[in-house]
């Protein structure tokens, strides 16, 4: 398991260990840009890339009207 702070670092925890391995944000990005180890350029670079390809994003609007429509009937059921 894990716990990330993404303007900070990550600590993964493996192999039942109660001590962590952290790593920073920056570290794991490869980068020091805010742009870069943020999430934001590779997030960017895929809508981008997406455009140009005339390809669906990995996640789009489609997928959010579809998990509204399960939420909907999952609460039809309850009641």
């Amino acid at each position: 398991s894990g716990f990330i702070d993404s303007d900070r670092q990550a600590v993964v925890y493996a192999d039942n260990s109660p001590e962590g391995e952290v790593f920073s944000t920056s570290e794991a990005a490869g980068s020091d840009e805010f742009h870069v180890y943020s999430g934001y350029y590779q997030e960017d670079r895929h809508f981008i890339d997406c455009i140009k390809q005339d390809t669906l994003p990995e996640t789009h609007f489609g997928d959010a009207v579809k998990t509204m429509e399960l939420v909907e009937r999952i609460y039809q059921e309850v009641l």
